[in-house]
């Protein structure tokens, strides 16, 4: 609040590789608390929208094999819905 520094950049920065103490350096403004509760709420508040496939987040893929859960009805159940 009040130093007009999105919360989104500074935590994308984080999570880019950049230090707290190079993101304190190039923002004299913030401290180690704002840094702190802005990873709080970033947490706490999620982009909108649809996720991102794994893909685009650069996880690989192991196995694409469907497993049924417990509890699952299956698509025999579902069909006898009407």
């Amino acid at each position: 609040k009040g130093t007009r520094i999105p919360v989104r950049m500074i935590t994308t920065m984080l999570a880019q590789g950049a230090d707290e103490a190079e993101v304190l350096e190039g923002y004299p403004k913030l401290t180690p608390r704002v840094i702190e509760l802005a990873r709080m709420w970033v947490a706490a508040h999620p982009v909108r929208g649809r996720p991102k496939k794994l893909v685009e987040q650069g996880v690989k893929i192991k196995s694409s094999k469907r497993v049924v859960l417990k509890g699952d009805p299956g698509p025999s159940a579902r069909s006898r819905r009407v």
